[in-house]
């Protein structure tokens, strides 16, 4: 194990940019590889024992021999192209990634992690192989799970992945479909993934076509994982700023939100964790602040409630004076759907900017919405929001 450790780490890069392993060296370095790479643990037993809900198989790789030594073949390839020896190192290593890519071989979920781990760069060494065995890395069973889980999980959303990998992508979509409580890591995995998908939809690489990849996953995908997309761009949204985001880019995030509502307004209660995440594009102030308002009413009239509300409370307090009526019918429903008394007490200064800026806005509608609102409120037992109205 120590010497399959060592591997891992002298095959790599130095601060200093300087390699540990000269081409003199590869030799000897290649032969100890292989030879740990059909090291037997980790055996079946081993990973019953250790694996499952106790460790995911990425995480099981590392702290296993043959694991540890498939790393180290994986960042040979690496070495391979930054050193260019003569001997056809890439040659073998592909030979042995192709012995343990048969079941039969090897039926280890911890191997199979690598080689998802590792997909960038083994597929941009040999476009040729990485595009002929994908569906041996990514089969229909636990062990392309395995693979799946560490490419999302141990990897950002490479564009020029994309192309390669879709057909997988929408192998994955349809084990969305329900919500389950698998093992935590496998639910982090499945988290992830939908971050690639969004991402992917950010950047243009998919549409809102019929039968593409994001049409699919959000017809399709249990309401939880669409929530978890929606949330996503929105925190996304608001951490890039209004400034940072092409119109192009704009419109397609529009696009996407218009689209949800029309197909959502006449289930909006079963769809309600979906819809309220829409907030949080509201509150990033990326969106023209008129059809963003009109996107949130249209919202709040059918849920009563938007996600964060401390965001989209801080939101609709800084365009009260530009918009008091909307905002205040904004403000009207997110009253009326709160269930606790804490939300509206922590909502304090923002909920008195709207309704004062509604009060003397001139605007009789808003006027009398106003101070419906504060009376409701008083009667509730908030006194503090008498004085929003005199």
């Amino acid at each position: 194990m120590s010497i399959a450790r060592l591997l891992h780490k002298i095959v790599g890069q130095r601060e200093d940019k300087r390699e540990h392993i000269s081409v003199d060296s590869i030799a000897v370095t290649m032969r100890l590889t292989f030879k740990l790479a059909r090291d037997p643990e980790p055996t079946l037993k081993h990973e019953e024992e250790f694996g499952g809900d106790n460790m995911e198989p990425s995480t099981l790789s590392v702290n296993t021999v043959r694991g540890e030594a498939m790393h180290a073949l994986a960042r040979l390839i690496l070495w391979s192209a930054r050193n260019k020896p003569k001997e056809d190192i890439l040659g073998k290593i592909y030979q042995e990634l192709d012995w343990h890519l048969n079941a039969d071989n090897d039926p280890s979920l911890a191997i199979r992690s690598v080689y998802g781990q590792w997909l960038p760069w083994i597929w941009d060494s040999n476009k040729s192989w990485g595009g002929e065995n994908l569906h041996r890395i990514f089969t229909k069973d636990e062990r392309g799970d395995a693979a799946w889980d560490a490419y999302v999980s141990l990897n950002q959303a490479y564009n020029n992945l994309y192309a390669l990998t879709e057909p997988i992508m929408r192998q994955q979509v349809a084990r969305l479909e329900k919500f389950n409580k698998t093992p935590k890591a496998r639910r982090d995995a499945r988290s992830q993934f939908v971050e690639f998908l969004m991402v992917y939809y950010w950047r243009g690489l998919t549409d809102l076509s019929d039968g593409s990849l994001v049409s699919l996953f959000f017809e399709t995908a249990d309401v939880h994982y669409r929530a978890e997309a929606i949330n996503f761009v929105g925190f996304e949204l608001r951490k890039t700023g209004p400034g940072a985001i092409d119109e192009i880019t704009k419109k397609r995030l529009a696009d996407l939100w218009d689209s949800r509502l029309v197909t959502l307004s006449s289930q909006a209660q079963t769809n309600k964790e979906e819809l309220e995440k829409f907030g949080s594009w509201f509150a990033s102030g990326v969106f023209d602040s008129q059809q963003s308002l009109t996107r949130l009413l249209e919202i709040l009239a059918l849920i009563h409630n938007s996600e964060p509300d401390y965001m989209v409370l801080e939101k609709l307090s800084e365009l009260s004076s530009k918009f008091p009526l909307e905002t205040m019918q904004s403000l009207k429903y997110m009253i009326q759907g709160t269930r606790e008394r804490w939300a509206v007490e922590s909502w304090r200064s923002q909920v008195s900017q709207v309704i004062r800026a509604a009060y003397v806005s001139g605007i009789s509608e808003a006027k009398g919405m106003a101070a419906e609102q504060a009376n409701l409120l008083v009667a509730r037992g908030y006194h503090h929001f008498r004085d929003t109205i005199k």
